[in-house]
């Protein structure tokens, strides 16, 4: 668990570092997550571009290539890319499981940034536990409901506060990652077909 400790703490100390910065860029415009909704931001293209100007501050400051700097096989890290977001924010607007968008903004955009890591031992009950234990005040959620094969735990960083942009860790179980690199290309299958219809 210790190289998960210290991954969780390099995540808190960089968003820490982003959320006291991102205000003082000369792009910033803020934006209340919970009070935006999806389909706010699918018929508001200036909502778009606010969003779209936190991850152009993500990169300018190279957030995830300090993760895959880490020489660590097993931590991968990603910032969204725009036709990725578009993609969600449209899916969610048209689905009805996420109320045609009508939920908050926070519920759909909790991964612009988002760092994986697998982990070679262990169970989820007893990283579930750990987790509930050591960080208690971070927003957990165990991601196999309603996932087909899809096995991981999900942490999410900056859920206090509505009006920051939240960042994911999954933690993967080494014995899972083949099902859910398959349920990830599911998911990368309808994005490609969506750009091909010209999606964006």
């Amino acid at each position: 668990m210790k190289n998960l400790e210290n991954l969780i703490n390099q995540i808190l100390d960089l968003h820490s570092y982003i959320t006291k910065n991102w205000p003082l860029d000369k792009n910033y415009q803020k934006l209340n997550m919970v009070k935006t909704r999806v389909h706010d931001v699918y018929n508001n293209q200036d909502i778009f571009f606010r969003i779209l100007n936190y991850r152009d501050f993500l990169i300018k400051n190279n957030v995830d290539a300090y993760f895959n700097s880490l020489n660590d096989n097993y931590i991968e890290a990603r910032i969204k890319n725009k036709n990725s977001i578009q993609y969600k924010i449209e899916s969610y607007t048209n689905s009805k499981e996420h109320e045609y968008g009508h939920i908050p903004l926070k519920k759909c955009l909790n991964d612009i940034f988002g760092i994986r890591i697998i982990l070679k031992d262990g169970s989820q009950e007893d990283i579930w536990n750990w987790l509930k234990t050591r960080f208690s005040s971070l927003k957990i959620t165990n991601s196999n409901k309603n996932k087909g094969d899809y096995r991981a735990i999900h942490v999410y960083f900056g859920n206090g506060n509505n009006n920051i942009y939240q960042w994911e860790l999954q933690i993967w179980l080494d014995k899972d990652k083949e099902n859910n690199y398959i349920s990830h290309e599911k998911y990368k299958q309808d994005y490609v077909k969506w750009e091909n219809e010209g999606g964006v």
